[in-house]
C-alpha cells in the first residue's frame, strides 16, 4: 500500500486516528463501529479478551457495564427456588415482574 493509505484492521481491533497499528480492546470492551477506539459492553452483555462484539449474558447470570464475563444472578436464583418451593406447597404464580415470576398465594384460595 502507498503512503498515506488507510486500512481497516481486522474485526476485533481497533487503531487509533494516525496510528498504523492495530489494537484489541481490553476485557469488557470492544471496537467502535469505525473501528478507531473502544466502547464498554453494556449491562448484561460480556466481551472477553479481544472480543469482537458484546455477547448476551444466559438467563440466570448478569453482568454489569464493561464487564469480561456473567456471574450467577443470585436474586434470579433465589427467585426461582422460591417459586419452586410454592409451587410444591399448592400455591400458584399469578404474574410475571421484570421477566423474574412472583410467586404468591393464589387470592381466591385464601377466602
Amino acid at each position: 500500500e502507498g503512503a498515506g493509505e488507510c486500512s481497516h484492521c481486522p474485526v476485533g481491533r481497533f487503531a487509533l486516528m494516525g496510528s498504523s497499528r492495530c489494537d484489541v480492546c481490553g476485557p469488557g470492551l470492544v471496537p467502535d463501529a469505525d473501528q478507531v477506539s473502544c466502547r464498554a459492553c453494556e449491562a448484561g452483555t460480556y466481551a472477553g479478551n479481544a472480543g469482537s462484539e458484546c455477547l448476551l449474558c444466559h438467563t440466570g447470570f448478569h453482568a454489569h457495564r464493561a464487564s469480561s464475563a456473567c456471574t450467577i444472578d443470585v436474586t434470579y436464583i433465589a427467585l426461582v427456588l422460591l417459586c419452586v418451593v410454592v409451587q410444591h406447597l399448592g400455591l400458584v404464580p399469578l404474574r410475571r415482574n421484570l421477566r423474574r415470576r412472583i410467586c404468591i398465594r393464589d387470592v381466591s384460595q385464601l377466602g
